[in-house]
């Protein structure tokens, strides 16, 4: 299916331009899996021809191999296979002769340079920019519990093998989101671990094995860990869909810069440096294009378009606060419920203006704490923060384990009591030297 963004009055501009020898007049096609508003916004505001998405089809590297010119702009996740054959082939155009996409390239944390980058030449550009699965935390929490926040994935699992015991006089406190179930706990926590793991040894220098003290140290933590003592329902229990996140200590989600929460960042081992994933998604030029000079000086308007939020995430010269889009409107609409509310008072019976007058107060006090608090949709302080996590920043390549089906089937049998832990030892082990034979390493 094609979606076209058209600007009024751009048709003829570019039939113009091709004519002089400018860009050419055919429309551009961009692949991409699904609708991206930052190439939406892009598309309309371009002034030198249409754009059209078109849905994922054939393989991107099927694509290449073939020497297609069907497609003009691709859009991969760069921790996906084929972002990683593609680049590694250099099946992308150069970019690094436009000075938008050279500037925005030059703002980046250098971990993400090295996804969209290689020997000085610029191949992508980063649109939007994802954490893996991990574990946030409520310091705040931690703190009024006299908890010490844990730095490992050992004092993790520790400390929550020793909650059931330190929840006593917390009645309203939840170890994570009360809308969770017991299967779905576990499922996130060995899998954030799993995926925590094959992070780190997969660095350079590390050895890419699961039989190791370490793994089998926390993975036997996890087995010890009491969850219907953590208070977490089962599957069929009822659960609680409202509830106060300042109440709940760890989040199995990742943080956002407008949450409160902030990651859990948790090394392997003292010693370690922590490491917090990310994916990337990344626009780049078909090298067989026919618009090759089109495509990219629309990816040149693009980087125009990229979200506040997302260069704060990917650019650490961005501190400034972002703006609530919808603060003042926000404000206007609770000084219209004030004034009208103010206006049933003066007309209210004497028997009901007591109730009115208690409901006044309380929106005004609320719109109150709205103007103090509701004119930034980042805070300064949330930004702060975010870089003392982004340090750690690593841009996930390829690895490969992470997709294959054995792996997934080995967690999902140790979850459901299939395996014991030193059968998925051996059995991540089995599919990581199968990995490495299949691909000739």
């Amino acid at each position: 299916m094609k979606r076209s963004f058209v600007r009024h009055g751009v048709v003829l501009l570019a039939i113009a331009l091709a004519l002089c020898g400018g860009v050419s007049a055919s429309a551009l096609t961009v692949q991409a899996s699904s609708n991206d508003p930052v190439m939406e916004e892009a598309g309309r505001a371009f002034s030198a021809g249409t754009v059209e998405t078109v849905e994922a089809g054939q393989s991107v590297l099927q694509s290449m191999l073939s020497q297609s010119d069907a497609i003009d702009i691709y859009i991969l996740n760069s921790s996906g296979q084929e972002y990683d054959s593609i680049f590694a082939r250099r099946y992308m155009c150069d970019l690094s002769g436009n000075a938008a996409i050279a500037a925005f390239t030059g703002q980046l944390y250098p971990q993400i340079q090295e996804v969209v980058a290689q020997d000085g030449a610029i191949y992508g550009v980063p649109l939007a920019l994802y954490p893996s699965e991990g574990i946030a935390c409520n310091r705040a929490l931690l703190e009024q519990m006299n908890l010490a926040l844990p730095t490992t994935w050992e004092e993790y699992f520790q400390l929550l093998l020793d909650l059931p015991e330190l929840l006593g006089g917390y009645d309203d406190v939840y170890v994570f989101e009360p809308y969770l179930t017991r299967d779905m706990v576990r499922g996130v926590l060995l899998r954030s671990f799993t995926g925590a793991y094959i992070d780190c040894v997969s660095q350079e220098g590390k050895e890419f094995r699961f039989d190791t003290e370490a793994f089998r140290t926390v993975l036997h933590l996890f087995e010890r860990i009491d969850f219907a003592g953590l208070r977490i329902p089962e599957d069929g229990q009822s659960v609680l869909y409202e509830y106060d996140m300042a109440n709940v200590l760890f989040a199995m989600e990742s943080a956002s810069m407008r949450s409160d929460m902030e990651i859990l960042l948790l090394r392997l081992e003292e010693g370690d440096s922590p490491i917090w994933p990310v994916s990337l998604e990344v626009a780049f030029v078909n090298p067989y294009s026919l618009n090759q000079e089109q495509a990219i000086a629309f990816l040149a308007e693009v980087t125009a378009h990229i979200r506040d939020n997302t260069r704060v995430q990917m650019m650490p010269g961005e501190n400034e606060p972002i703006l609530n889009a919808n603060y003042q409107a926000a404000l206007e609409n609770y000084d219209q419920q004030i004034a009208e509310m103010e206006a049933l008072l003066e007309t209210a019976p004497d028997e009901e203006k007591r109730a009115i007058e208690d409901q006044l107060a309380g929106m005004r006090e609320y719109r109150d704490d709205y103007a103090r608090e509701g004119q930034y949709s980042v805070t300064a302080e949330r930004i702060a923060q975010y870089r003392q996590t982004a340090q750690f920043l690593v841009a996930k390549r390829y690895i490969g384990i992470e997709d294959t089906n054995s792996y997934m089937q080995q967690i999902a049998q140790y979850l459901t009591g299939a395996l014991s832990a030193e059968e998925l030892i051996q059995a991540l082990d089995t599919t990581v030297t199968m990995m490495v034979r299949e691909s000739g390493g």
